[in-house]
């Protein structure tokens, strides 16, 4: 295809030091009963990491909350992140290994999703303000 493309490798981060390991089928799981509230026009759940722990919650309109904590594999910074429900689910979905990997550095940077078996494959997020 003859044209020009934008660099690639600009827009992956490179920097994302803290590792979050999880089971994907669990993240998936939790995402979807945590998003069941959320408001249709900003479906935004928030990501709170702690030391093996991560919660999940929403708040919607009527100011109704669902929340969910998570065991996981992190050792990294405390992060509180914002994620369309939507696009997390897409990204976990397209992802096959039993345990994925989500790097991230701050909480207004892009995380990166990828999966052991294949290195390759690399998922470029980008948050939303909460």
């Amino acid at each position: 295809i003859d044209g020009s493309f934008p660099d690639y490798k600009r827009v992956i981060p490179i920097d994302n030091t803290n590792i979050l390991k999880i089971n994907r089928d669990k993240l998936l799981s939790a995402v979807d009963r945590v998003s069941t509230i959320e408001n249709e026009k900003s479906p935004v759940i928030k990501f709170k990491l702690l030391p093996n722990v991560l919660n999940l919650n929403t708040v919607n309109n009527e100011s109704s909350t669902a929340s969910e904590d998570l065991t996981i594999n992190y050792e990294g910074d405390e992060i509180e992140i914002g994620f369309n429900s939507k696009y997390i689910m897409d990204m976990v979905n397209n992802l096959e290994d039993l345990e994925i990997s989500i790097n991230l550095k701050d909480n207004i940077s892009p995380i990166i999703a990828q999966e052991n078996s294949n290195s390759n494959l690399v998922y470029v997020l980008m948050p939303m303000r909460v």
